[in-house]
């Protein structure tokens, strides 16, 4: 996969922009949406700037420092 990507963040008080490499994606069943099946997409944030970085971590919480 491997393609480049701009991820915005709306927090309502600014939009914050990040650079992100799609690393994985696909289309899954699953039986607990509305509809039949459901889209994955696995990102790795790239060139993160200061202020990005701390807006993320705010609203990831402790799973901001987790790594699969």
């Amino acid at each position: 996969m491997d393609a480049a990507c701009i991820v915005e963040i709306d927090t309502q008080a600014e939009i914050v922009a990040l650079g992100a490499r799609i690393i994985r994606s696909g289309v899954y069943p699953d039986e607990r949406a509305r509809i039949d099946e459901q889209c994955i997409v696995a990102v790795a944030f790239v060139d993160v700037e200061q202020q990005a970085r701390r807006v993320v971590e705010l609203l990831c919480g402790e799973a901001y420092t987790r790594v699969e």
